[in-house]
Parts: structure tokens; sequence; C-alpha cells
């Protein structure tokens, strides 16, 4: 079960792949339940910010080696308050197991703390709590940097018994985190007393706020940490019996796991085991002889992650856990400055010092002099010229730091048993974007069994789709792949526009809806105003045999001896030439151009012919324009006859010059505008009762975009910068390294924080922090 044993990425992909899923659901459900999805995600910022994105490189590792491979292709990232509602969503494209992206503070957000999650259609086969979630402190308009800090603040302390519990008689291990009001963590000294201040235990002292003392305490008394300015926090209250388990987890091929019991307890029979992600990897019974034993696990097999230690009784109660993080640092990391400071190369090496090839995100921010605590000591910048910096058993101080980490971290230690893995798979891995809802016709009546036609264009090009509804009248657009915000047109058969425009309405995104019917869903979800943007649908099972693909959109209708007005021109421009379309003997669109004076239409016959606009040749490219819709461009005049019917064409017109430039540049050459009876104003209906807008992939700033949108705002902003690098996209050459040299935006920075992380195909993991 080790990592190079496989499985490797392109093994899963032809595993997972879309003509196999269906079979590998119905008949492997047991195999399947192993195969979660795990995210590693770093940012380049610890706290919201009004004026400044927090910037995100994601990981997706998968199954049981926690191998990168991307079989789910949408990243799901939701911001929500206090109160779980969701205050912003963005969906990101995942390559290669990656996604990146930038999450901008929403206006008028209050002060206070939110959570960010991030997760995948795949994880929703699971408990809620396998989502990556992470908090974050927003405090309004930033800080500026290095401002000076009050003496006096309201100091916080949480206590992390490490077995959960303090047990009397017993040799405990407690650690403390220490912050101030608002969170941030503050670095504080002291000691343990008693009630009677008889004894007096030094805390040891780490980073983050985190500090560690080993201690027996006594049954029926009390306890206090008691600070060196004499402020005084009681400790969790002493058990008079039970169990203690301490764990080291320094050792990169085993645990050592050590369980002590009360004298009372004696003679009964316990379980110890280990539980990840809901699926144990190992259990064994103990009889308690003795008051100490020692057992030594081995981690081959155990996957990355973070494995829970249980001690469980007879009855299935649980006695004791301890979490503790495995293989998530299988890679080193080291840093060698260069003579100029914002300078360094980074070279990564597995655990046997090999150079190893692997993705790498790195950000690097402002810092004062208290961040040093993060490390035993920061880098000297004279060391540097020759040889890397290398903490002093480095291997171990990030093991031991991420080990502190795990032990306090609240969501973990939240997890108190073993539910069970799902019984059935309802979500496949998501390829694409989502859409569903319902369909209407312009009299509010419900389509159901109806084929829709779907179009629209984006920055990928034209999208043309025919579906049918179902018998509720829902509509189901699945595997989008558009990028921004794209507007849809929906229509389907009819004698005249009203009969043919297809109003949608989607369903609402909401997980609460999973157990309403249909119906109560069609009255309870909200209608879509005009200029509301549509975010995917991301909570209902998908069905991939009710999408049909189509070559061409075919919309017939019938003739008809008596025209009806058509739609207005575009802005009300007048066009300088225009063709109407004869429903009587209707002409194909190759021969309507042949009928506007001016235009030359060459290969007709042929499979590609073109249209010439010889008054504007050398000016320029041609825009086309659909009912409205810019197409994108160069667009060929197939392309068009194999999007539109010619008996659907109203007329065409010609724009040249001034009446053009209300497209701007693109229509340098002119602009082609193709007007269809199934998309024209007619009557009083509007073609856009029948659009909606929307949100595709989300198209995130860059922090090289951000930097120069930067420079036009004020000092003020400018100053307040934390971020002064991020580049979420670095690869280890064959030697394992990566040159970076920056430009710090801001100049006369004292101190700087640089943090990395690095993940390979295979998932090995290493990270980096460092302050210098």
């Amino acid at each position: 079960m080790s990592q190079d044993s496989g499985p490797f990425p392109d093994d899963l992909e032809r595993l997972f792949n879309k003509e196999n899923i269906t079979l590998i659901q119905n008949n492997d459900k047991d195999f399947l339940r192993t195969w979660q999805e795990h995210i590693v995600l770093q940012t380049n910022r610890n706290e919201l910010d009004s004026e400044e994105p927090l910037f995100f490189k994601a990981f997706i590792l998968t199954g049981p080696e926690r191998v990168r491979a991307t079989l789910s292709k949408v990243l799901r990232i939701d911001l929500l308050d206090d109160k779980d509602q969701v205050l912003a969503t963005q969906y990101h494209r995942i390559e290669d197991g990656m996604a990146q992206g930038a999450i901008s503070v929403p206006k008028k957000m209050k002060e206070g703390n939110y959570l960010l999650k991030a997760y995948t259609q795949w994880m929703k086969n699971y408990r809620k709590d396998t989502y990556y979630e992470r908090s974050f402190d927003y405090n309004g308009r930033g800080q500026k940097r290095n401002e000076s800090r009050q003496e006096n603040v309201e100091i916080h302390v949480a206590f992390y018994p490490e077995g959960g519990k303090l047990i009397a008689d017993l040799e405990n291990r407690l650690l403390l985190k220490t912050t101030n009001q608002d969170g941030t963590v503050l670095h504080v000294e002291g000691a343990i007393v008693d009630e009677t201040e008889s004894i007096s235990i030094p805390i040891k002292t780490y980073f983050d706020g985190m500090s560690s003392v080993i201690f027996v305490p006594k049954a029926g008394k009390k306890y206090n940490f008691r600070t060196t300015n004499n402020e005084s926090f009681a400790l969790p209250e002493i058990k008079e019996s039970g169990f203690a388990v301490n764990v080291s987890s320094l050792n990169p091929k085993n645990l050592m796991v050590r369980v002590q019991s009360s004298h009372e307890l004696l003679g009964s029979n316990i379980f110890l085991r280990g539980v990840m992600d809901n699926v144990p990897y190992f259990e064994k019974e103990l009889e308690v002889k003795t008051s100490s034993m020692t057992l030594d696990i081995p981690k081959e097999g155990i996957p990355q992650g973070v494995l829970e230690i249980q001690l469980v009784g007879q009855d299935n109660a649980l006695l004791a856990k301890r979490p503790v993080e495995i293989g998530s640092n299988e890679l080193n990391i080291s840093i060698t400055p260069m003579e100029n400071k914002n300078a360094f190369t980074l070279r990564i090496t597995d655990l046997e010092g090999k150079p190893v090839e692997a993705d790498l995100s790195l950000g690097i921010s402002q810092a004062d002099s208290l961040d040093s605590i993060f490390l035993e000591k920061p880098i000297d910048r004279e060391i540097g010229k020759n040889r890397p910096f290398k903490l002093q058993n480095k291997d171990r101080v990030t093991l031991f730091r991420k080990d502190l980490d795990i032990m306090t971290s609240q969501e973990i230690l939240q997890q108190t048993k073993v539910e069970g893995l799902p019984n059935t798979i309802k979500y496949p891995f998501q390829r694409g974007l989502n859409l569903y809802g319902y369909a209407y016709n312009m009299d509010d009546e419900l389509l159901t069994n109806t084929n829709i036609q779907i179009f629209g264009v984006s920055n990928g090009g034209v999208f043309t789709k025919e579906i049918m509804t179902d018998a509720s009248g829902v509509l189901r657009l699945e595997d989008l792949q558009f990028e921004g915000e794209t507007e849809l047109v929906f229509r389907t058969n009819g004698d005249d526009t009203k009969s043919r425009l297809v109003r949608f309405e989607p369903k609402e995104d909401n997980i609460n809806n999973a157990d309403r019917s249909d119906e109560e869903n069609r009255t309870k979800d909200k209608a879509v105003d005009k200029g509301d943007i549509v975010q995917s649908s991301a909570w209902e099972p998908v069905e991939p045999d009710r999408l049909i693909e189509l070559d061409e959109v075919s919309v017939t209708d019938k003739k008809q001896s008596e025209r009806k007005k058509t739609a207005p021109s575009v802005y009300g421009v007048i066009p300088t030439k225009v063709k109407f379309q004869d429903l009587e003997t209707p002409q194909t669109i190759p021969q309507l151009f042949l009928g506007i004076p001016g235009v030359r239409v060459q290969g007709l016959g042929t499979i590609e012919p073109t249209v010439l606009l010889p008054r504007a040749a050398g000016m320029g490219q041609v825009l086309w324009v659909l009912d409205g819709m810019p197409l994108v461009q160069p667009t060929k005049l197939s392309e068009i006859i194999s999007m539109v019917n010619y008996v659907d064409v109203d007329r065409i017109e010609i724009l040249y010059g001034a009446q053009a430039s209300i497209y701007g540049s693109r229509a340098g050459g002119g602009a082609i505008i193709i007007y269809t009876r199934s998309g024209s104003f007619l009557d009083s209906y509007n073609r856009k009762d029948a659009n909606i807008k929307f949100q595709g992939y989300h198209d995130s700033l860059n922090f090289e975009k951000y930097l120069e949108e930067l420079e036009k705002k004020s000092r003020r902003q400018q100053n307040n910068l934390n971020t002064l690098y991020w580049n979420p996209n670095l690869k280890a050459d064959d030697n394992g390294e990566i040159k970076v040299e920056f430009k710090s935006p801001i100049e006369n920075v004292s101190f700087i924080k640089l943090e990395a992380t690095a993940v390979t195909e295979k998932g090995e993991m290493g990270r980096l922090k460092v302050v210098y």
C-alpha cells in the first residue's frame, strides 16, 4: 500500500471514465465507498480583508492512496457567515488535480468570523465534515502593517488534553493555545499551579501561541494556568478515573501509542483503533494488565490525512481519542537565499534527500519581528550565499509543529464517533457545471415532456443543445464548460413568437431542498429577476442519460402568407443594407447574401462558403451578430448555416463604419446581423424573457493583475498591502529546484514570511513556512 505501488492518476482516469461510471456505481459500491476525495488548500493570508483578495490554490487528492487525480473536474468554494448562510459561491475548473482562484470580500459584510468551505460534488456522497473548512476573521478595512500593538489586551486560553480528558493520577499531556479577543495568537508564558499554589509547573512555549505541559493531577483538586502577568485561567475538570492515550508521530514509519489506565480499570478489555474519514484502518483488542502499555502501529497502508486514534470500550463507548497527521510532510522544502534578499532557490527532496519534481504554490507576505515565533529562529540573512538554510532536525520540527496544529483543531476534535459509510453513491464525479430548473411558456404553463432548444455564446464558442423536459417540467443541463458570465436563450417549436419562447426558472440551490417534492420545489423556488446571475446547480443527483447532443439546432415553422411586424434593429440603428426572407419561397442563407448589393459570396455550393464585404476590405474583422448576441470571432458562414435553419431567418442587416461602431473595434470591417423569427421581438413579447445569465467557472483576478489595479488606487491602500508575492503555478525541475525572484511592491519591508506547499502527482506533500 505504499505510494510507489499506485494506483497512479492515469489509472484512476481510465477506471472512472464517463462510460464506465454507471457500471461501477451499480456493481461495486463497496469499492467506491473508500474513494473519498481530500482537499489541501493554501491561501495567501490568514484573514479576510476588504481591500485585498484572498488568493488560493487547492490540491485534490483521491482514493485510499490520496493520489492527485482529476476525477472531479469542478471545485466549489463557499463563504459562509456565523449563521451558516452562504454569502458567496464560486466554481473553479480542476485540472491535473489542482484548482486556483481568488475570493473578494462581499460588499457590506460585517466584522466577525467567517467560514471558507471547499468541496466537490462527489464529496456530497459522504459526510459534510469531510469537506475542507477553514475559519477566517474579518475586521473591516485592512490595518496598516507594523503598527504598534496595544499593551493591555484580553487573553483567551483554550485547553486541549491529549486524550480528550485530564485523568487523576495519570501522566497527562496538556496543550494550551493563547489568543486575544480577535483570535490573533499571543505568545504567553506561565505555569500550572494548584488551588493552594503549593506546586508550580512551568509550561513550555512553542509557536502560534501554543504551549505544552506534562503533569500528574490529583483527584479532587483544582488547577489553574497562571501567566507571568498573574492572570489565572481554570483548567478542565479532573476525572477520577479513566484512560489516557499519548501518541508520538515523529517516526516516519511507525506511530508509538502509549495507553495509560487508572488502577481500578485494570483487568478490563478495550479496543484500540484508527479511523480516517469513517474508514477504520486498524483495530486491536487490548487486555489492560498494567497501568501503562506501549504499542507500535505501522503507518504503511494508512493514507495521508488525519487519523483519529480511539480507545473504545466493550459497549462501543468512546473512552479517549487523539488525532494525528499521517504522511502530510513526505517532502522536504529547503530555501537558499541569494545576495538579493528578494531572490532565492527552493529545493524539493524526499525523506532520503533525492530531488523530486512537484507542483508548488508560493506566497510571500509582510511580517513583523514577532512572527519569528513561527520557527525556532528566523533565517539569518547572512547565511545566504552558498548553502541552503535548514533548521536543525527540520523534519522533526515540521512534524512536531503539525502535530500541535492537529491536536488543537476544533473541527477535528469534534469528531467523536464513527458513522456508517454511504450505502449508495448518488453523485458521480462532476465533469462540468450543472443547471437544473423548470421550463414554462409565456402563459406560465409548465412545459412537460417538451423538447427545448438552448443556445448560448461564451468565450469558448457557440453552444447549442436540445433537451427534453421530464414529466415534472424539469430541464437538466449538465457538463457545461462556460467561463465567466454566459447568456443562454431557451426556445421550442411553435407557430409564433409567443409559443416559441421558453421561460426558465432555475431550481433553488439549497441542500435542504433534497427532501422536497417536485411540486414543493417548483412552488417555493424564487423567480429570477432580470439582471440576476444564475449560479451552477450542485445539489441534484446527475442523470447523464437525459442529455442529447445535437450537431445542429433546427427549429421549423409553418409558412405564413402574411408577414408579421419584425424585430426593431439593435439600438435603433438603421442598417446600410437589409434583406428579408421570403416566407412563401424561403432562400438559403448564402442565397440571401447574394441578394444584398455590395456583398460577395465565394464558394457557393461548397462546404466552406465565405461572405466578403468589399466596401470594408482591409479595415478589420467582420463581426457576426445573431439576434443581438455578438458571436466569437472569427465566425465562418458554414458555422452560421449549421447554427440557424434558413427557414427561421427573418432578415439580414449589414452595418458599416459609424453604424457598426456600436460594437466597437470588433466590427472594424463591418457587422453582419441575422434576425430569426423565433428570436424576434414580435407582438408584446420580448426575447429577453427567454434569456438568463449563467455564471460559469469563476473568472478570478490573478495576483499580477491585482497589483496593476492597485497602482491606480490611493497611497494608503498600496501601503496596506500584505501579500508581496503569490504564484500558485511553480513547478520544480529535474533537480527539484525552483528559482524565484520577485520585486516587492512595497519598499523597506523589514521581515517577510514565506509559505509554500508542494504536491506531487502521487500525492506526496511538503510544506515550508519561514520568516526572514
